[in-house]
């Protein structure tokens, strides 16, 4: 179990974290009911997760294929949650970014999209393209102002944040305004949107693009997200991701 949450549970029973160590306060956000939100890597049975509802927990999602949970559960049950057979670790939710500022390149100018679209007769028509962000907030609004036209949104998969799919989803509706759109949301963990990027691509998507990533992601393997990547390319699908504020001229990225 991380350290920060065998830290909150200490100061939850009044006992000391460590020696010396009395006025440190753990980064754990807890709800008001008392629970926090976990990830748990495990063996996903339906034993263990009726022990997470039993225990006062909700699953809030669960992907048997990347051994992945994530659950809302009270801060005293998550010792006797980390001692059942299934659990390997439990951490705190990891915590979704995105890559995009507060202002939106010029891409259609930037890329040349516009000549293209003139010299070679195409606007996209008969592709595909999948947007992975945080949410489609907005999109209505970007509708009705002729922004943007249908987008098929992935049953459930709308998601909640500032509406940055709905951006992103502007942005290429001006570069290829007749391909056809579909969005899923990043946000739910690592394995949400692992899933949701093998659904985009079981539903036709040629290309796929995201600006969304989580900080505990491993640079040294391929991990749940990096791994669903794979799949897809392997498939025949073009898959883009934002490098954001990462590049390093040191490795040519």
């Amino acid at each position: 179990m991380e350290s920060q949450l065998i830290h909150a549970l200490k100061i939850h029973r009044h006992q000391p974290f460590a020696s010396g160590l009395t006025g440190l306060e753990p980064d754990v956000a807890l709800e008001p009911d008392g629970r926090v939100l976990v990830d748990l890597k495990a063996t996903v049975t339906p034993a263990l997760l009726q022990r997470i509802n039993e225990g006062g927990g909700q699953v809030t999602s669960s992907f048997a294929q990347f051994n992945a949970i994530r659950a809302l559960v009270p801060l005293h049950q998550l010792e006797r949650l980390a001692a059942a057979r299934e659990v390997r670790f439990i951490s705190r939710a990891a915590v979704a970014i995105t890559d995009t500022g507060s202002v939106n390149s010029q891409g259609d100018v930037t890329h040349m999209a516009s000549a293209a679209r003139t010299g070679f007769g195409i606007a996209g028509a008969g592709v595909k393209v999948g947007v992975v962000s945080d949410s489609v907030d907005y999109l209505a609004n970007s509708q009705a102002s002729g922004d943007l036209d249908g987008v098929t949104v992935l049953a459930g998969q709308g998601g909640f944040g500032t509406g940055e799919g709905t951006a992103m989803l502007e942005i290429i509706h001006d570069l290829a305004p007749t391909a056809q759109l579909f969005f899923a949301t990043g946000s739910g963990g690592a394995a949400s949107l692992a899933q949701n990027i093998l659904n985009l691509r079981s539903n036709g998507c040629d290309i796929i693009v995201d600006d969304f990533r989580y900080a505990n992601e491993s640079p040294l393997q391929d991990g749940t997200i990096a791994q669903a990547v794979n799949t897809v390319t392997a498939g025949g699908a073009l898959y883009f991701a934002s490098a954001g504020n990462g590049g390093n001229l040191d490795a040519g990225a």
